[in-house]
């Protein structure tokens, strides 16, 4: 089967094989990581510099982050942990690689040093930290 070749061929450069198209795949990359961050981060970094008195801190851009670097794969394995706790079914849910996609950055991360110089940013929560937050409050209130 020709299609299903070609399938095969474009995983296999990806480092995926076994897979088919009516196959679900979460696209990823295991190393590709980049600076997410949780949204009382954003909230507590927005309130410091609305409320700074540092001359030096006003008419200038912060990156709004933790500090750290998570992976696509740590993301997704943060969120089973938090959901099997819910759920424990979602602990035995296989994810399934695809192949990257044309246009991802490898690896990002954003420096917060200028925000922690400047307004005193010092981030609560990690990423891990603020998804089982998430994770909690959504369970319980969109049931």
């Amino acid at each position: 089967n020709l299609e299903k070749q070609v399938w095969d061929d474009e995983f296999e450069k990806a480092g995926v094989t076994g897979l088919r198209p009516s196959d679900k795949t979460l696209v990823e990359a295991l190393l590709r990581d980049t600076a997410f961050t949780y949204i009382d981060n954003i909230i507590q970094i927005n309130e410091l510099a609305m409320l700074t008195q540092n001359k030096e801190a006003v008419n200038t851009v912060y990156n709004a982050a933790f500090g750290d670097r998570t992976t696509l794969n740590d993301l997704v394995t943060y969120l089973k942990e938090s959901l099997s706790e819910m759920d424990a079914d979602i602990a035995n849910i296989n994810i399934t690689h695809g192949p990257n996609r044309a246009g991802d950055i490898p690896h990002s991360l954003a420096s917060i040093a200028k925000a922690k110089k400047n307004l005193g940013y010092n981030p609560k929560y990690s990423m891990q930290k603020g998804l089982k937050e998430a994770v909690q409050w959504y369970w319980k209130h969109l049931k």
